[in-house]
């Protein structure tokens, strides 16, 4: 681990300690602590120091954004195998608050599980995991009646049970509700028909808000919504919500040519709703879809840098490159930086760093001087509306001295 200074730790605790302090108390645990430096040296948005929790030595070479990305798209289940936190310039003792409770809480879970030799599984709900540990933590206060405990036990022995049972259709059922798709403020029917005849990750807009996270909205192409479709049954936890299809037609003009014979009068669109910790993911496959006409001929990864273009200037960006002799290549395994539904990371040429500036503010210049919808000649120029401002200023100031001199004036 390096450049541990880099922690604006406002607390008492070294940087050393820090470290000694995250690894004692998930080994108190059960667990393995770690704190990383995550793309160490990568110009990167990611890049930073991690906290990494797990029931496992090899959670030290875990993605831990990808970590925090799973509990923030479900922030109503629980994974007993790992936790992260980015931990740059956070303070100390709140990230070791939210250590303890996944560390409480993961511990238990592996504990029970093993201890009914049942395998740990992926997820559970939040509220699945509160009530088995709250149910033994009953069972083991020396202080609990002891009828009591006898029902805890027979609720603990009754769920440890259910989950011996690893049928298709059992198996199938228990990871839907261990999922997105379940709808806990929906009755157990409804989930039931669901999970049976509409198991995909659509979902109202209730749903998709009921945990209260960050929504993204986007208008989206029907064609572009059909191939996304199918590219984000890889991400079978990612949930969103689309409407029905908006159709435009601005049809034919009828008598004479049509003015508007070379444009697209028809338009088939829908608006995607989604969850912002998945924009990364969501963003790569819409830039992916709509920028397919990109010629991508950059094929080294030795000296390059990444720049973000915006995904309306793209067009432009990609025909002044080709025409500049600039290779390129949009960086689809976000290696330096993250899609963004309104940018685009692009990998170029550290040597051609000059000549894409020069790109960038040839963008700009032509939007400054073809951003106009009248002609050159009816154009107000800013030097002239300022001179008629200043003109009406001064008559303004004009009318209020002659009013002051009547009123000064003696009455006759």
């Amino acid at each position: 681990m390096t450049n541990l200074d880099l922690f604006n730790l406002e607390e008492n605790l070294s940087p050393e300690e820090y470290v000694e302090t995250v690894a004692y108390i998930a080994e108190s645990y059960g667990l393995y602590g770690y704190i990383t430096e995550y793309r160490a040296n990568e110009d990167h948005e990611d890049s930073g120091m991690y906290i990494l929790v797990g029931n496992d030595p090899s959670i030290v070479s875990r993605d831990p954004v990808g970590l925090i990305n799973r509990e923030q798209r479900s922030p109503s289940l629980f994974y007993p195998d790992a936790w992260a936190c980015r931990i740059d310039g956070a303070n100390q003792l709140e990230v070791l608050e939210n250590m303890l409770w996944y560390c409480k809480n993961a511990e238990a879970i592996n504990t029970l599980y093993r201890s009914h030799d049942v395998k740990v599984p992926v997820r559970l709900g939040i509220e699945e995991v509160g009530a088995i540990a709250e149910a033994n933590a009953y069972i083991i206060r020396p202080d609990f009646d002891e009828d009591a405990k006898q029902i805890y036990r027979k609720r603990l022995d009754k769920y440890f049970e259910n989950e011996k049972h690893s049928g298709p259709i059992s198996s199938a059922w228990r990871n839907f509700v261990r999922s997105e798709r379940y709808n806990t403020e929906k009755s157990k029917l409804s989930n039931i028909i669901r999970f049976i005849f509409n198991n995909n990750q659509k979902v109202s807009l209730k749903h998709l808000a009921s945990d209260r996270t960050k929504l993204i909205v986007e208008d989206i192409q029907e064609h572009e919504y059909k191939e996304l479709r199918k590219r984000l049954k890889d991400y079978p936890d990612i949930i969103y919500n689309v409407s029905g299809k908006d159709v435009i037609d601005h049809g034919q003009i009828n008598g004479g040519k049509d003015p508007w014979a070379d444009e697209i009068n028809h338009f088939e669109f829908r608006t995607l709703t989604f969850r912002s910790c998945d924009e990364p993911i969501i963003a790569e496959m819409l830039n992916s879809i709509r920028l397919s006409y990109a010629e991508q001929t950059l094929t080294q990864d030795n000296d390059v840098m990444c720049l973000s273009v915006p995904v309306n200037d793209f067009l432009n960006f990609s025909l002044l490159a080709k025409s500049n002799d600039i290779q390129y290549r949009i960086d689809n395994e976000s290696q330096f930086g993250n899609h963004r539904l309104n940018e685009v990371p692009v990998v170029v040429k550290k040597d051609d760093e000059v000549m894409v500036k020069r790109i960038f503010k040839r963008i700009v210049v032509d939007k400054w001087q073809g951003y106009h919808c009248i002609d050159d000649n009816d154009r107000i120029s800013l030097q002239h509306a300022l001179e008629r401002a200043k003109e009406k200023q001064l008559e303004a100031n004009g009318s209020r001295l002659d009013k002051s001199k009547s009123k000064e004036e003696p009455e006759r």
